[in-house]
């Protein structure tokens, strides 16, 4: 019988042979193949984008749910004193606070009832996104992402005697731009870079609704997709 010291010496002696049969470190060298590293560069790529993907679509949740609050809540953010900064957007008032735009309805609320839908012209390659979407009667986040994971959203609300609700923006007084959307004076707020949105806010006069468009695009392009809003019955 052999025993328990004897296999001891022998893993031992073993595992020194299986060392000793090895070349040294400093003479194993590998080259990856051209179609593996092809390979490993795509998968990374497309796991960052998957994440990319995933924090956009987590701001733009955190967006709607936002927006669905401040509906709920009867214009839950906090407006500023200062009157210099107060304009008039029919009935809709934009306040600076801080490094906040905020945008509540100072006028008196328009009945409940048969309230327009909207719409826009969506590019072919943007796909609507349910789970990331929200729409009632009264106000809607809806959220379009094509394949790159790039984002377009549109947000519409009324004030009715039975909801009330707000719009902030996250920019300084100073980041504000003026344009116009089909001839209505318009909010222009530029992303900063490449990972920020862009989003534009005006109001609809003949409805009273407050819009907005964001995405992943230039100025110009935004500008013209919020041309293409309109209400629908």
């Amino acid at each position: 019988m052999i025993s328990e010291e004897r296999l001891k010496q022998a893993v031992h002696e073993a595992a020194e042979a299986l060392d000793r049969s090895l070349p040294d470190p400093e003479a194993c060298t590998y080259e990856p193949s051209p179609e593996f590293k092809t390979r490993m560069q795509a998968l990374i790529r497309e796991m960052g984008e998957k994440r990319e993907r995933k924090e956009r679509r987590r701001k733009l949740a955190h967006r709607a749910a936002c927006l669905a609050i401040a509906v709920v809540a009867c214009g839950g953010c906090f407006l500023g004193s200062n009157a210099q900064a107060r304009e008039g957007l029919w009935g809709w008032i934009r306040d600076s606070f801080e490094d906040s735009q905020n945008y509540s309805f100072q006028s008196t609320p328009i009945p409940s009832g048969d309230l327009p839908a909207y719409t826009m012209d969506v590019p072919e390659e943007y796909h609507y996104v349910a789970d990331q979407s929200i729409q009632s009667a009264e106000y809607a986040a809806l959220t379009y992402e094509n394949d790159a994971g790039s984002i377009l959203a549109l947000d519409y609300q009324y004030e009715t005697e039975n909801s009330s609700g707000s719009l902030s923006v996250f920019a300084d007084e100073e980041d504000v731009q003026k344009v116009t959307v089909n001839g209505v004076s318009a909010d222009l707020y530029v992303g900063e870079d490449e990972d920020s949105t862009s989003i534009i806010v005006w109001m609809d006069p003949e409805t009273t609704a407050l819009l907005s468009v964001t995405g992943d695009l230039p100025a110009d392009e935004l500008l013209a997709l919020a041309e293409t809003v309109r209400p629908v019955k």
